[in-house]
């Protein structure tokens, strides 16, 4: 690498550092090289370079003891759109993005006859609110989550159960062929990791909890997606937690996903009579005082709790956030998993893992989708070449 070419990586590499800390919240100049280490001439420079191409904006003065009052830096909302779709047995969900993750547009389409059908549908609502809302408007990107198996790699929806009409279907080439944007495929659980560490705060090391048809699981290490191989990794829900169960889709035997799934535990609730639809009727007859509902859910918890354990004693996480109908509902499950972790995880007297409930709402998964684009351009700079006017 030459001189002239090194100095430029780095001057982008400084630029997205300073993105990503202003994206965190407001600072002053004196904020950015306190915190990364630049001088200020350099601060000056790349940050007026920010404001002259619209990605950030000045706002108010900031109180000072004494001096000159500090001018606060801001990401600016209409920087950019990034689009997000969401792909699941329910329908497909579209939330659109501004730069600061604010959404500003929500669509959902219904599963269709086919996987080319679906997306059809998709694209056509995508390209009809980017020409009529949003046409002065630059975009980043579209990011697409699915529940797993995915290849990140090439863009594939790979086998993910209930959804046959896209297994082994090329999303990524197939919407990049519609709409001429940069689409990235991330399994969805990865992308909801981002999204909760992004929404919720949460400083360290965290492991996403989704329990629905199945169980997945997105880990975030030293602030980076842990994906394994093309984004097949993490599965929680396919290592053992039965020596002795029963087997399971994967061919594995004694799953979690089939001990601590919501259809297993609810399975469980209706076999010892119980009469539940769903998990927050379950939820409702435990706090009601009905031993055989708070049985299901303490069962369905400690086997959660035992592959929590042994990815507690892989990665190490600080926190374990349980998200989708198990985070907002069960108290029980939450509990059972915490006991476990405490009473066996091999560094139960000198960590403290937290586990708590997601702050992300009911549009978190098309959210999650759109804010691994964001992600992706302010920690990678990986949608410079593809951003293009709507």
């Amino acid at each position: 690498m030459t001189r002239v070419n090194n100095s430029l990586y780095m001057k982008e590499t400084n630029k997205l550092r300073i993105l990503d800390l202003i994206r965190k919240g407001e600072c002053s100049r004196a904020d950015v090289a306190r915190v990364t280490g630049l001088s200020r001439a350099a601060v000056t420079i790349i940050v007026d370079d920010l404001i002259k191409n619209t990605l950030v904006l000045e706002g108010h003065a900031a109180k000072s003891d004494s001096g000159r009052r500090p001018t606060m830096l801001k990401l600016n909302p209409d920087a950019y759109i990034a689009i997000g779709v969401d792909v699941s047995r329910e329908g497909c969900g579209i939330l659109f993005s501004d730069f600061t993750s604010r959404p500003v547009f929500k669509s959902r389409v219904e599963l269709c006859y086919s996987a080319e059908q679906t997306v059809d549908e998709i694209c056509e609502i995508i390209k009809t609110e980017l020409q009529n809302l949003f046409a002065h408007r630059r975009v980043l990107g579209i990011g697409v989550c699915c529940p797993g198996p995915v290849d990140t790699q090439s863009g594939t929806i790979l086998n993910p159960p209930g959804l046959d009409m896209f297994h082994n279907f090329k999303i990524k080439e197939a919407v990049e062929q519609r709409l001429s944007l940069r689409v990235t495929l991330q399994k969805d659980t990865n992308a909801l990791a981002v999204a909760e560490r992004n929404v919720s705060g949460i400083d360290g090391d965290l492991m996403f909890i989704l329990a629905d048809h199945g169980l997945g699981c997105g880990i975030i290490k030293d602030g980076k997606i842990f994906c394994g191989y093309g984004g097949m990794g993490c599965e929680i829900g396919h290592t053992t937690v039965k020596f002795d169960g029963d087997t399971c889709r994967c061919g594995n035997v004694g799953c979690a996903e089939l001990y601590a799934s919501i259809p297993s535990i609810l399975k469980n609730a209706k076999d010892a009579g119980c009469e539940c639809e769903n998990i927050s009727d379950l939820v409702k007859l435990a706090k009601e005082g009905d031993s055989c509902a708070a049985e299901a859910l303490r069962c369905g918890g400690e086997m959660l709790g035992v592959a929590c354990v042994n990815a507690v004693n892989i990665f190490e996480p600080d926190y374990i956030v349980l998200g989708g109908e198990l985070g907002e509902s069960s108290f029980i499950i939450k509990e059972a998993i915490k006991n476990r972790i405490d009473m066996t995880g091999i560094s139960r007297d000198r960590h403290s893992v937290h586990v708590v409930c997601s702050a992300l709402d009911e549009d978190a998964r098309a959210f999650a989708a759109a804010e691994t684009v964001i992600e992706g351009y302010i920690l990678g700079g990986q949608i410079n070449d593809s951003i293009r006017e709507a």
